[in-house]
């Protein structure tokens, strides 16, 4: 399930490793794979950070915190230009008390973990929850969507650069 540098390791990790918290579209499996350059349709919940604990930590700290949560449905709200130079298009979501609720427990929960913590303006209060709409496959304003996975997402595993690893998918129970 781990690649190489969490398998049989002790807790803490000799290098920094990086991750990013999602709530996926769609189920996919752990261990799923993919270009940094194509993310599977999700919903950012906490933007990436660095830590020194192996990933199976990471993965109980984020299962743990999901624990309370049941799958949120959010609705889909407008098409809007995201990034420094608003050139990524997004589809946002209709404000959410779940879904809010769920960004803030898992900052919570992983703020004793992190070497830098969740340092974007977009937590907390700043939380914008979005899809990226890649190639125009984001779901369409007005549709609802249910967000019942939370993914770990293992960035830039030794040896493939550039390459994103689901670590862990946690399904959210009713």
């Amino acid at each position: 399930m781990h690649d190489d540098r969490s398998r049989g390791q002790a807790e803490s990790a000799q290098e920094p490793y990086s991750f990013v918290i999602v709530a996926l579209l769609d189920a996919l499996p752990p261990g799923h794979e993919f270009r940094a350059d194509a993310w599977p349709l999700h919903v950012t919940l906490v933007p990436p950070f660095t830590t020194e604990v192996a990933a199976s930590h990471v993965e109980r700290v984020v299962e743990q915190a999901c624990r309370p949560f049941s799958p949120v449905d959010a609705r889909m709200l407008a098409r809007e230009l995201y990034g420094r130079r608003r050139d990524v298009p997004v589809v946002t979501l209709e404000p959410s008390r779940a879904l809010h609720e769920l960004h803030v427990h898992l900052l919570d929960a992983l703020e004793p973990v992190t070497i830098d913590g969740a340092r974007s303006r977009h937590v907390r209060a700043g939380f914008r929850p979005h899809v990226t709409d890649r190639a125009g496959a984001a779901p369409r304003p007005g549709s609802l969507v249910r967000l019942s996975h939370v993914a770990v997402v293992e960035r830039d595993p030794a040896p493939a650069k550039g390459i994103r690893r689901l670590s862990a998918v946690i399904p959210l129970r009713p």
